[in-house]
């Protein structure tokens, strides 16, 4: 009997780390299924362009690297490292054409229209000097490199391969509350040589209206190449001269505005930091 019980007892004992066994593996299994899953490489490759467009270089870097390995993903994360690693006078042509970022307009969309790829836009920040392509303003002058594809659309648009944007109100740089060229027609402020610095001022000596369109003529060609210290500086010489003179008045506003929006951008990116 003895023997009986002892046998009976064993089994119980047996059957009793079986169970225990298996509720341990149960529960092994329930903690596993609540891990969260490695991001996708379609994930990876969404965050590591969000990282470039904030400035965020080498993280987004690593994570290029990484997808190089991934199926679908090796040549576009090549193309992408090249942006970040190679010379950027080894990437583009030094000849370019200046365009001026429109409201709602992004690096990458002028990458699409001018390179003939919307992935280009890091390259073409590094090309102008922009550290975080995400934070550009509205009437921003950015630089276009003249590539084949580049001089074929500038020519079907401007019928010249190095033509500038004009400055006008489509940019969305600000309303200043009047007409650039002074006539209601919402035209472009006039040229340095066309601009009739008389008519606002008649009592104006041939020396003050010489001097008028020397500064004019500087301070239009400071904002076309997005100078606007200096183009303020220049307005302020012409306006100390004739206060009524529309095209400068019209100039430095514009330059007040852009000036002002490339600020908080800079200031939220420090924030940022």
């Amino acid at each position: 009997m003895r023997a009986l019980r002892r046998r009976i007892a064993a089994a119980v004992m047996v059957l009793l780390m079986l169970a225990i066994s298996g509720c341990s593996g149960i529960g092994t299994i329930v903690d596993r299924t609540g891990l969260k899953a490695p991001d996708s490489p379609g994930e990876r490759w969404h965050t590591a362009l969000e990282m470039l467009g904030r400035g965020e270089e080498r993280q987004a870097e690593a994570l290029f690297v990484e997808l190089r390995e991934s199926a679908g993903y090796g040549e576009r994360a090549q193309h992408m490292l090249d942006q970040i690693r190679r010379p950027i006078y080894r990437y583009f042509p030094e000849n370019h054409f200046n365009v001026r970022l429109r409201a709602g307009q992004s690096l990458s969309a002028l990458s699409r229209r001018y390179l003939d790829d919307p992935l280009k836009f890091f390259a073409l920040a590094r090309y102008n000097g922009i550290a975080a392509p995400n934070r550009v303003a509205a009437g921003q002058l950015i630089r276009i490199p003249l590539t084949e594809h580049a001089r074929t659309v500038r020519v079907e648009e401007m019928g010249s391969p190095e033509a500038d944007d004009p400055i006008d109100d489509s940019s969305g740089a600000g309303d200043t509350g009047r007409t650039e060229s002074g006539t209601g027609d919402g035209g472009e402020p006039e040229s340095p040589d066309t601009a009739d610095t008389a008519a606002t001022d008649p009592e104006l000596s041939d020396a003050e209206r010489e001097r008028i369109r020397r500064y004019y003529r500087k301070a239009t060609i400071a904002f076309q190449r997005q100078e606007l210290d200096q183009t303020l500086r220049y307005c302020e010489r012409v306006l100390q001269l004739d206060a009524d003179h529309e095209n400068c008045l019209a100039y430095r506003d514009r330059a007040r505005v852009l000036k002002e929006r490339l600020e908080r951008i800079q200031q939220d990116a420090d924030e940022d930091d």
